[in-house]
């Protein structure tokens, strides 16, 4: 999806919702509508691993979270941008995927708006106070279960905690302290 403001355009915000498993970021419509407002265009998309694609496209995200997911924001930032300088806007896993892409694509965008993105996807998982039942399930078939061996090594291989040092590009982080999906300390 893309907004474009009426006049003269200040730059690009490309918003990247949360999930994998949810579609199009519907909660954050006024902020883009502010966005709008002031001036920039926000172009909103969904990844490999959002809802409403069919089963297939959901599930191909598996065991490659933050490489073809950020492969597909390359595209849309190779693409689709037509106005500079380009922001990074994503929350939840959207948050994670463009800290990620602020160290992988720093050529390109100008800075990242993290709103409350899981940067260590082990502590997640074992953390999160809301993960139960058919939730739980459905993470840990698509991220795994940090509770066995090959789960944990993947929640560590896709985490950027690790590499956080390597962000240059300025971070605005968005976080609630009583947040019970994403601790925090992910934003700290």
């Amino acid at each position: 999806l893309r907004f474009r403001p009426p006049n003269a355009v200040l730059g690009t915000v490309i918003f990247v919702h949360g999930g994998p498993g949810i579609c199009e970021g519907h909660r954050m419509r006024e902020i883009t509508v502010e966005m709008v407002h002031r001036g920039f265009e926000v172009i909103s998309f969904d990844a490999t691993g959002s809802a409403g694609y069919g089963r297939t496209f959901r599930n191909r995200l598996n065991g490659q979270h933050g490489s073809l997911d950020l492969i597909e924001l390359k595209q849309i930032l190779s693409t689709k941008v037509e106005h500079f300088p380009v922001f990074l806007w994503g929350e939840s896993y959207g948050g994670y995927l463009v800290l990620k892409a602020g160290i992988e694509l720093s050529n390109i965008i100008c800075g990242v708006i993290n709103y409350y993105g899981v940067t260590d996807w082990l502590d997640a998982m074992l953390d999160w106070e809301n993960l139960k039942g058919p939730l739980k399930s459905r993470m840990y078939k698509n991220f795994g279960n940090p509770n066995m061996e090959s789960g944990r090594s993947y929640l560590q291989k896709i985490s950027i905690l690790p590499e956080a040092h390597l962000l240059s590009l300025p971070v605005l982080s968005i976080h609630g302290s009583e947040d019970k999906s994403v601790p925090l300390r992910h934003s700290e």
